[in-house]
């Protein structure tokens, strides 16, 4: 179903609610997030829902962006729907070592994207 964009509206909806009840579960998780990934990439529209599932769970997005899979997760959202509030987000967290240096990187390319 996540190959086929244009498959019946329902079941998208479906997929993308089953994706925002399990995202702090598969996204620790290396096919699981995969998975998470492509839901934001494959299903226009929804990168807001799946953004705001992750904002609204506390201290979730600090676990995604400093772990293994999740940061890939988080770099897929900065990249699909950059919005004030999640790099607003991002840049409160105290560490983003490891894995987060990768969002780090987003982060500032975003700063000198939107200076230039």
């Amino acid at each position: 179903l996540l190959r086929n964009k244009y498959g019946p509206q329902r079941h998208r909806s479906m997929l993308v609610a089953e994706v925002c009840r399990k995202m702090a579960q598969w996204c620790k998780q290396k096919f699981a997030s995969n998975v998470v990934e492509n839901a934001l990439r494959s299903f226009p529209g929804s990168e807001d829902l799946l953004i705001d599932t992750v904002l609204r769970q506390s201290g979730l997005l600090g676990i995604m962006a400093t772990s293994q899979f999740g940061n890939y997760v988080v770099q897929a959202m900065l990249d699909l729907n950059p919005r004030p509030d999640l790099i607003a987000a991002l840049r409160a967290l105290p560490n983003l070592r490891g894995y987060g240096k990768h969002i780090q990187g987003a982060l500032n390319r975003i700063c000198r994207d939107a200076e230039a």
